[in-house]
């Protein structure tokens, strides 16, 4: 016999995951004190910046806005390190499989799984 969901019983559960996701979040909330700490840099009289101290959790942080970075280095860094950015939901399944594969075959790390967006949560909380 077909399992069969009604539409109702398909409404309830994705509203009692929704509850849970929202609870989560608010009860487990990520940090988002990634500034609290930021670098100290020194500059130059004409603006060039002549030394950096990272911030105390040892990360080194410079902003910058979208405008300022070259397309040409936006494609080359998405071809480069994630050229799945745009398909995957952060984490990239068949990378991780991949690196995972490679790993019990050779017995030693080859290659890598993480996703740009996983190397950015890392520079976020440099502690990790």
């Amino acid at each position: 016999m077909p399992l069969r969901i009604s539409r109702r019983h398909l409404e309830l559960t994705l509203a009692g995951l929704l509850t849970a996701v929202l609870v989560l979040d608010l009860a487990c909330p990520l940090p988002t004190a990634a500034s609290d700490s930021p670098t100290l840099t020194v500059l130059a009289a004409d603006g060039t910046p002549l030394r950096a101290w990272p911030g105390d959790d040892g990360a080194q942080r410079h902003p910058t806005t979208p405008e300022a970075v070259s397309p040409h280095y936006v494609d080359a860094l998405l071809h480069y390190e994630d050229r799945w950015f745009h398909w995957h939901p952060g984490v990239n399944p068949a990378a991780l499989a991949r690196a995972g594969w490679q790993w019990a075959r050779h017995g030693r790390i080859v290659s890598g799984g993480s996703t740009l967006t996983m190397q950015v949560a890392r520079l976020v909380d440099a502690k990790a």
